[in-house]
């Protein structure tokens, strides 16, 4: 009876070792599988920072990750230089357009308000002018003893168009 304990301890001695070296053995082999990924996100990782190519370096998520963010730098520098780029997807592109057909209505609208706002002021410029030139034909005007001008307006038009002073003129002329 000992020896058939003996055999089944030194047998499960053996099995245990055998686990063991089989327990062993699988964290070897998902170390090492561990230490391979850690060495291909260090070489991607260096791709991204410029030191080799991202397409064969890292897996094809990050490439569409990478190319996208280069793509969106490129179409930013455009951008800032109010231009678009191939890189730009149709949405900006889109935005883009409508953002200049906006820009060319404000400037257009601006340069209308500029030339109403100088017609305006000579508008008035030329109103004040003609007021002025009213009232001193006004003031030369001959008039009565009460102060009322002897001449209608016809009669002041033709007075001082062709030079002629309607203070000298005879009193009572129409």
């Amino acid at each position: 009876m000992l020896s058939s304990f003996k055999l089944y301890a030194a047998l499960g001695v053996s099995l245990a070792a055998l686990a063991a070296a089989g327990v062993i053995w699988w964290q070897h082999s998902v170390i090492d599988g561990q230490k391979a990924t850690i060495d291909k996100v260090n070489d991607c990782y260096s791709a991204l920072g410029g030191k080799g190519d991202v397409s064969t370096e890292c897996n094809a998520a990050v490439v569409v990750y990478f190319n996208r963010a280069q793509n969106a730098g490129t179409c930013d520098q455009a951008l800032n230089q109010d231009a678009t780029a191939p890189e730009c997807s149709k949405a900006v592109d889109d935005l883009f357009a409508n953002y200049a057909t906006v820009k060319a209505t404000l400037q257009s609208t601006v340069a209308d308000r500029d030339a109403a706002i100088a017609r305006a002021s000579n508008r008035a410029t030329d109103e004040a002018q003609q007021k002025a030139q009213d009232a001193q034909v006004l003031a030369k005007a001959p008039r009565q003893p009460d102060g009322l001008i002897l001449c209608d307006a016809d009669c002041l038009r033709q007075r001082f168009e062709d030079g002629t002073d309607a203070s000298a003129s005879a009193a009572g002329d129409h």
